[in-house]
């Protein structure tokens, strides 16, 4: 069974997102990394919440593996991607891990 790993930043008002270094720097480290364990990758600027809502949210990254053990094995060759995201976000994101259903 196919799983996800999605990884969203929050918009507050002491947080910082450099959203052109994340696509042309923290991209291509997450493609040097897991590339062979991932099956599809989707980033999704966020725009709004809703009509005349801004955004919650910066921007949320969905990772597809094609199942628990590929996701596993990424996280273990996980240590660049994880120490990058000071570079581009303030604080920590939010993760949630699960099973692709849909």
């Amino acid at each position: 069974m196919a799983v996800s790993m999605q990884v969203a930043y929050p918009i507050n008002d002491d947080t910082n997102f450099d959203l052109d270094y994340y696509i042309k720097d923290h991209l291509a480290i997450i493609k040097d990394n897991w590339s062979e364990h991932i099956q599809q990758m989707i980033v999704t600027k966020g725009t709004s919440g809703g009509k005349d809502v801004p955004s919650p949210y910066y921007a949320i990254a969905t990772v597809i593996f094609e199942n628990i053990e590929e996701m596993r094995a990424a996280m273990k060759k996980g240590g660049p991607v994880f120490k990058d995201i000071g570079n581009y976000y303030n604080t920590n994101p939010i993760m949630m891990l699960g099973e692709v259903v849909g």
